[in-house]
């Protein structure tokens, strides 16, 4: 018994005693060699490999842990920078980096010394057109159906998508499996794929990948698992073993070149009507919905390098339909006045007024808005673009009452509003009963009287926001999304109109994106409509099919006229540089 319990005593010494002997361990074991990958990111986007810098960021960086007692003296050698105090109280944690292929880290305890191997990987992206510098390419999402001909189902061979890439590594990496992630701003996983590596002549190849943009797209059949699911600047890495390297999606937002990040902003507004809102059956759900059409545009405008920002964040709101607070001369025609008499009450008091022949609508326009403002109401004048077959341009005025809500406009009993036999006027009425009428090929720029009368209301005055404006349908059944554009001079440029069938659609037609499209692309034609038919592009006029082969792709083509038209250096800037990430110095 007493043989047995010495037996215990000097087991417990000897296994104390080798814990506090000095040496390398990784995930508690003893290590005398670490693969690593050679420090050729540029995690912090500074255009400098971060193998090069002074102080590197800390993200492909490894730690292990030095045990013992006593204080060791460490020094590196050969490919390897020594990240942490070269003196050291045990036990600790030493910081190194892997600069090229071969180093060595020593540490001295007392008169003894011990040494930890560092092998340094190079794991490198590539594109068709060759290899990809993190100092200055990114990735980018597909523009391509994501299973399309162009993607080599074999392990090698060539991909015709520019937007392909794949992993690259030394030879003596043939038959081992890698993995590639999608990691978001918050350094969580998105998405995750292993990737067995081939030998192809004096190196390790991954198969060819694609990036997409959501779920839908990543069950595209055929694929092997080669697509990956990624946001705007996420960080694909690849991880083989120990061994890590990175490349951003998109480049950072302060870069002017056609890789650089944007943000445009996107402002919901869903319209009540009988008092329930037009989508969702009430304001929490609603607003739900809304924030969806956002996180939709996102995936979409991704393949540009684009987003509307957090959809959690997004100005989403219920609104009211306005009371009957605008008044129209001319709609339509643009008809100079022959002279007449105008009668109407405005919040209950009368108004009235003679106008002489010869005006234009914006004169007499003008001459209502005195009157109104005579009576101690806000009076604005807006001039419409002329309709395609009219003489001239109408001209609207706003009526809001002295707190700048707006004021009820009604005819004075059985008087007409005028007594011109030309310049007729009309107020503007809001009655979602029968659907929103929309604006025709002859108005569009316009819009119809009772859009005026509900978007004048409902959007902001800053140029650089998107509208978007959903209400229960549109009169006639026949539309489920508008567009107001720049190019068009009109009204409400940078206005989308959602009905809730374009809502319901969300996944097949795309309508909100596609909507966002005619105001991105200040264009109000459809590809289609100039050329053969491709039902897979975002900007055709009538596709739907709630698959990865749906009407979701924008061309380069498209992604260079949207940043030409809409961003930095066009007046209103839509598309903005993408906010400045907070660089994380330990992840």
């Amino acid at each position: 018994m007493r043989s047995l319990a010495l037996s215990l005593s000097l087991a417990t010494v000897t296994s104390v005693a080798a814990q506090n002997a000095p040496g390398f361990e990784l995930d508690g074991r003893p290590v005398s060699e670490l693969a690593l990958a050679v420090d050729l990111d540029d995690d912090d986007d500074d255009g400098v490999p971060d193998r090069e810098q002074p102080a590197p960021p800390f993200d492909d960086v490894r730690r292990i842990r030095l045990r013992g007692r006593g204080v060791a003296t460490l020094t590196a050698e050969g490919a390897v920078r020594l990240l942490s105090p070269s003196r050291l109280r045990l036990p600790g944690t030493v910081t190194l980096q892997a600069t090229g292929t071969r180093g060595v880290i020593v540490a001295r305890v007392g008169g003894a010394t011990h040494r930890l191997a560092v092998r340094g990987l190079e794991l490198r992206f590539e594109a068709p057109e060759g290899p990809l510098d993190p100092t200055r390419d990114a990735l980018a999402p597909t523009q391509h159906v994501p299973n399309d001909r162009a993607l080599p189902r074999g392990p090698l061979g060539r991909c015709d998508d520019p937007r392909c890439f794949r992993v690259v590594a030394p030879a003596s990496s043939a038959g081992s499996t890698a993995w590639i992630e999608s990691i978001d701003a918050a350094g969580q996983r998105r998405d995750r794929r292993p990737v067995l590596l081939t030998l192809d002549g004096a190196r390790a190849v991954g198969p060819w990948m694609r990036l997409v943009v959501d779920e839908q797209d990543a069950a595209a059949p055929g694929t092997s698992g080669r697509l990956l699911v990624v946001g705007l600047r996420d960080t694909v890495q690849v991880r083989l073993g120990h061994a890590a390297q990175s490349l951003r999606v998109g480049r950072p937002g302060w870069e002017r070149g056609p890789l650089a990040a944007r943000r445009g902003r996107l402002r919901v507004r869903i319209v009540r009507h009988g008092g329930v809102p037009a989508v969702g059956g009430d304001d929490a759900a609603a607003v739900a919905l809304g924030r969806t059409q956002v996180a939709l545009a996102n995936a979409i405008w991704l393949q540009c390098l684009v987003t509307f920002g957090a959809p959690e964040r997004a100005d989403v709101a219920v609104v009211d339909p306005p009371p009957d607070w605008l008044l129209s001369v001319s709609d339509g025609d643009g008809f100079l006045s022959t002279g007449g008499t105008i009668r109407l009450r405005a919040e209950g008091r009368p108004l009235a007024l003679s106008v002489p022949a010869g005006l234009a609508p914006v004169e007499t326009a003008l001459r209502i808005a005195r009157s109104l403002q005579a009576l101690g109401l806000r009076a604005e004048v807006r001039v419409n673009p002329r309709w395609a077959s009219g003489a001239g341009r109408s001209a609207d005025v706003l009526v809001r009452r002295a707190d700048g809500s707006p004021a009820t406009l009604a005819p004075d009993g059985d008087a007409p509003l005028t007594t011109d036999r030309w310049q007729h006027l009309d107020i503007g009425h809001v009655d979602l009963g029968d659907g929103l009428r929309p604006f025709t090929n002859d108005s569009a720029a316009a819009g119809s009287l009772e859009e005026r009368t509900l978007l004048h209301h409902v959007i902001d005055d800053d140029p650089s926001t998107i509208d978007v404006i959903v209400v229960n349908r549109f009169t006639g059944g026949g539309r489920q999304g508008e567009a107001f554009i720049e190019a068009d001079r009109g009204a409400f440029p940078n206005v989308v109109l959602l009905d809730r069938r374009g809502i319901a659609q969300q996944r097949s037609a795309w309508t909100q994106s596609h909507e966002i499209g005619h105001v991105l692309l200040d264009l109000p034609f459809h590809p289609d409509e100039l050329g053969p038919d491709r039902p897979w592009r975002l900007m055709d006029s009538d596709a739907s099919a709630p698959l990865s082969t749906g009407p979701k792709r924008l061309s380069p083509r498209e992604c260079a006229r949207a940043r030409h038209r809409s961003g930095v250096d066009a007046t209103p800037t839509l598309l903005s540089p993408y906010p400045r990430e907070r660089h994380s110095d330990v992840r």
